[in-house]
């Protein structure tokens, strides 16, 4: 059974269009990383413009698997595999943490719905009982269970809107993880037992190495993708755009996105758009977190923390927990 929240806009055109024209609007809390990746097949565009799997997931989450394994000891019923991503990363990630908390229900989530669709399908191949959920993974989520993992593992995390101080980021977070606790906490709530709780793992980046991050996106590859996303809907190669990084340490973020050359006048939707020579227009960002940061974003939404480890130091893990 697919399930798709109501909170959704109509369709995902509709979302794309309403997401662009608040972008070309100079509106820079836009996020549009979820567009990125909405009629991807298989999550090319971010695995052919993007060494992130090779670079994080090969090294940092397999090594923090066999932590959770070895000195975690969660067993849990359901998974809620947030922002399931490609076939790829299904498997080397979703579904291998499935197996090592011994969970018996999948549910892969994502804003794409053929992302979703397939995540339930290669958990349904391994044994599991499944079902795709359609939802943006940042807002409510359409439905409750509990004994559950929510795992938001990758950089996923750091790919919400940009906001103009830390503490705007910070409630955004909170707000995150209560719509987390919210759904795995039921109204007739009563303690449980310890081998019944709630848990929240997460994880973000923790390179402090921004040049070796700024590696990453500078090249030909990544500014394919970062356009890949806009030309959707408008064809960037009829305007002149620079894709660029903008680093804004004082919020967070090192954003991704297109810089006008020039002052130009766009037609979309049967608008115009003055865009300013030098505005920025954000597509994509990569965020930094201090865990006391994160922490408190989480204690605030009724989470309570229980372990804090990196692997290799290129990517910070939190795990919570919650009756």
């Amino acid at each position: 059974m697919k399930v798709t929240s109501s909170a959704l806009r109509k369709t995902e055109s509709d979302r794309l269009t309403l997401d662009i024209e608040r972008w070309l609007s100079g509106d820079s809390s836009v996020n549009l990383a979820p567009d990125m990746y909405i009629g991807d097949l298989d999550d090319y565009r971010w695995t052919k413009g993007h060494s992130s799997h090779n670079y994080y997931v090969k090294r940092d989450e397999q090594a923090t698997f066999n932590i959770v394994k070895n000195n975690l000891h969660i067993n849990v019923d359901n998974i809620f595999d947030m922002g399931v991503g490609g076939k790829q990363a299904v498997r080397d990630v979703g579904l291998s943490l499935a197996k090592i908390v011994c969970a018996k229900n999948y549910f892969g989530f994502d804003l794409a719905t053929i992302l979703a669709e397939n995540a339930a399908e290669q958990a349904l191949s391994e044994g599991l009982n499944a079902a795709p959920v359609i939802c943006d993974i940042f807002e409510k989520l359409p439905f409750k269970k509990q004994n559950t993992l929510i795992a938001l593992l990758g950089l996923t995390l750091g790919n919400i809107e940009t906001y103009d101080n830390p503490k705007d980021v910070q409630n955004r977070f909170r707000d995150i993880f209560t719509h987390y606790a919210n759904s795995v906490i039921f109204p007739d709530y009563k303690p449980r037992p310890p081998n019944k709780r709630n848990h929240l793992l997460i994880s973000y980046d923790a390179n402090r190495n921004i040049q070796e991050v700024k590696n990453c996106y500078l090249n030909q590859e990544f500014g394919n993708l970062v356009r890949s996303c806009i030309d959707k809907a408008i064809d960037t190669n009829n305007f002149d755009f620079d894709v660029v990084l903008r680093e804004t340490p004082e919020v967070l973020f090192l954003a991704t996105g297109l810089r006008s050359k020039r002052d130009q006048i766009i037609n979309f939707n049967d608008k115009e758009f003055a865009v300013e020579k030098d505005q920025f227009l954000p597509v994509l960002n990569s965020s930094r977190f201090s865990i006391p940061f994160m922490t408190e974003a989480a204690i605030q939404a009724g989470w309570v923390p229980a372990n804090i480890w990196s692997a290799t130091g290129r990517v910070q893990y939190q795990h919570f927990v919650i009756d």
